[in-house]
């Protein structure tokens, strides 16, 4: 061999062998020898433990590319079993941040030239994943600072997943759910790839959650929509939606068709942070739309639909974050309505009826047995967590045969914690009753002021199933004004301060209530065979003033040509007592009348009649408790209508003509009363 084939063979084994060797010994090399040293490469990487606890092995094969020339270089295959990442040290106790039993995957070579590491699918078998967050908003999933750069970048196209089992734990928000979770063996359809459900806590109510959503590696696109469909029940409240996400790993933007139903809308305060109102259970379907970002999120729940009770609904809201809202907290504005409203569906909102996510024992203390007023107490503590501006519209108030409501309407605004309605307006017996509400939630106690005005209220509509009343005419007008501490109904009527200012100037009214009233019991009888007929009312006019509660009469009279009927005496709106003494006095000769003062005492619960301490004539009693009394005290009170000239009350109607007054409320409740109302 000649010395220049030595050289050239010299050098060719000097090249070739090395690589000759290293293929031999990547290809039978027994990785497992090389776990320490990776697992402590990693482990440094990573900033937390690592270890491949199980056998790790590597082959090669030819990968099918676009580039015909790339077909010649093989592909490792990396095949690893019992693969465990640890927590970072503060939540170490807890387990493992992810424990994998078998972990498949192939990376392109060539693709490391560019700094790339290119994985086509990442295989994992019998997964599980615990998610911690502490109270300190510290988490397990973030694993570098944002501001870390690195010169590698991760390229993967497919996550496979069979036996997925999650956890998740954060102190901060109180969840605690498990569940589990895998990729759709036909590959998904209609654009999803993965099944899952879930089951926990949700600050201390039961939560379940199933669905499917996109796959998961779709959740790095830019602009194509991530498709998801999912049901949740929080406690009994139920949402289900279907739709997509665009750039679903920043929420940038959703489109959905959701369902909400449940017990009642207070019950949302968990889910969304909106501070509603107790309702009636309900049910409602619209569009959720939403756009979020650094500089907040606006989401639009777009002409939904649905029912509260019996009564229909129909709008559209928009929620603004305060960053986009320029405000101290969230913003809820839009316009709802109810075409058909049941008043009934009403109580709950106030505290004056049952609510089925009420319990027997919470609705037992809201409404008191042997009380009338409602004593459950405002949850004013959610009015600091939000602002709101919607007006609402029930264009037709579907009611009891006895209640004269017409229909509803108001503008409620919340803003810095304080709720006002304005106005709160009322159809009522074919006039108006028109009140501003105002309650200021900053406190240990609410401070509320009321200013309202009753307004052409037709005699006849006001009491529908009282027979008698329904032939009478004229208007009942009136005006009030109180101003309150507390944190119920019941409590802010006891404690109120104002004045109240009641009016009806020319009409006319049932002579056969009127003869009741007076205790003419041989007219009665009478006007009861042959029939009844209208006597003229020159006018009523009512003048109360209200101190810590008790509601004195100053000045009270019912002028007609047939009798004069004058009232003394107080109510107390804390004890909820009557103490009033009715004095009827006839114009004209009765064939029999007792021409006794009437005495109407007990509670609102059980009111008593009597007269000097003799009890009789109990129907008439009865009749002038419901036929005289509740029109007037039920629609409180008067305003500007020009007296007669000949009125017998001209004078009086003079004076209550003035506006009605009320102190401003006070920083602390009254300590007149010992009576304590709560509602847990």
């Amino acid at each position: 061999m000649s010395r220049a084939a030595k050289i050239c063979l010299s050098l060719l084994m000097t090249i070739v062998l090395p690589i000759v060797v290293g293929i031999l010994l990547i290809r039978f090399f027994d990785w497992n020898y090389a776990k320490p040293l990776l697992n402590d490469f990693v482990s440094h990487s990573l900033e937390r433990p690592f270890s491949i606890k199980g056998d790790l092995s590597i082959s090669w094969a030819r990968e099918r590319t676009d580039d015909s020339w790339k077909r010649l270089v093989p592909w490792p295959h990396l095949v690893a079993h019992d693969v465990v990442i640890g927590n970072p040290k503060w939540g170490s106790t807890q387990g493992d941040f992810i424990a994998i039993g078998k972990i498949m995957f192939s990376a392109d070579p060539i693709s490391l030239l560019s700094n790339t590491v290119s994985i086509p699918a990442l295989v994992l078998e019998s997964s599980e994943i615990r998610l911690l967050r502490n109270a300190d908003g510290k988490n397990n999933w973030t694993f570098f600072d944002e501001k870390r750069n690195s010169i590698w970048k991760l390229d993967l196209s497919r996550i496979v997943i069979s036996n997925g089992i999650a956890h998740l734990d954060d102190e901060g928000r109180n969840i605690h759910l498990n569940g589990n979770f895998e990729t759709m063996l036909d590959g998904g359809v209609e654009g999803y790839g993965v099944v899952w459900e879930f089951a926990g806590k949700y600050k201390g109510e039961n939560l379940t959650a199933s669905g499917k959503s996109g796959a998961l590696l779709d959740l790095r696109s830019q602009t194509a929509p991530y498709p998801i469909s999912a049901r949740i029940q929080h406690g009994k409240t139920r949402a289900e939606f279907k739709g997509t996400f665009t750039k679903p790993s920043d929420l940038a933007s959703l489109d959905l068709q959701m369902n909400l139903a449940g017990p009642s809308m207070a019950d949302l305060y968990y889910l969304s942070g909106i501070a509603m109102p107790q309702t009636p259970a309900y049910n409602t379907e619209g569009r959720l739309t939403g756009m979020l970002s650094k500089q907040g999120a606006v989401f639009h729940y777009e002409n939904f639909k649905g029912r509260v009770g019996s009564s229909d609904l129909t709008g559209n809201l928009e929620y603004q974050s305060k960053q986009m809202s320029g405000r101290q907290r969230p913003l809820l504005t839009g316009r709802v309505q109810s075409n058909l409203l049941l008043f009934k569906d009403l109580g709950p909102i106030i505290g004056t009826g049952p609510n089925s996510s009420i319990d027997e024992n919470s609705l037992h203390q809201a409404h008191s047995p042997d009380k009338v007023l409602p004593t459950q107490e405002f949850s004013f503590e959610r009015w600091r967590n939000i602002d709101v501006d919607v007006a609402f519209a029930g264009a037709k108030i579907i009611r009891d045969e006895h209640l004269p409501f017409e229909n509803l309407s108001t503008h409620i605004v919340l803003q810095d914690g304080v709720l006002s309605l304005l106005p709160l307006e009322f159809g009522v017996a074919g006039g108006k009753f028109v009140s501003n509400i105002k309650m200021d939630g900053n406190g240990t106690a609410i401070k509320a002021e009321l200013t309202a005005s009753a307004r052409q209220l037709k005699l006849n509509q006001l009491a529908p199933g009282f027979k008698p009343m329904q032939s009478s005419l004229g208007e009942l007008n009136g005006d009030i004004k109180l101003s309150a501490t507390g944190n119920s109904v019941a409590v802010l009527l006891g404690m109120s301060n104002g004045e109240i200012k009641v009016l009806i100037n020319q009409g006319t009214v049932s002579k056969l209530m009127l003869d009741e009233a007076g205790l003419n019991v041989a007219n009665v009888l009478l006007t009861k065979i042959f029939g009844d007929k209208q006597v003229k009312l020159n006018c009523v006019a009512g003048d109360f003033i209200v101190t810590d509660g008790i509601m004195n009469t100053r000045n009270f009279l019912v002028d007609t040509d047939e009798s004069d009927i004058g009232m003394t005496g107080q109510v107390d709106l804390s004890n909820e007592k009557l103490d009033l003494t009715i004095k009827p006095q006839n114009k004209k000769f009765r064939i029999v009348s007792l021409r006794a003062p009437i005495y109407l005492g007990g509670s609102f619960k059980e009111p008593t009649v009597s007269v000097d301490k003799k009890t009789v004539a109990m129907r008439a009693g009865g009749a002038l408790a419901l036929g005289v009394l509740s029109p007037f005290a039920t629609m409180l009170p008067l305003v500007d209508v020009a007296p007669s000239k000949d009125s017998g009350c001209a004078q009086l109607i003079q004076d209550a003509k003035s506006k009605p007054q009320a102190p401003a409320p006070q920083n602390t409740p009254s300590t007149r009363n010992s009576l304590t109302l709560r509602a847990n």
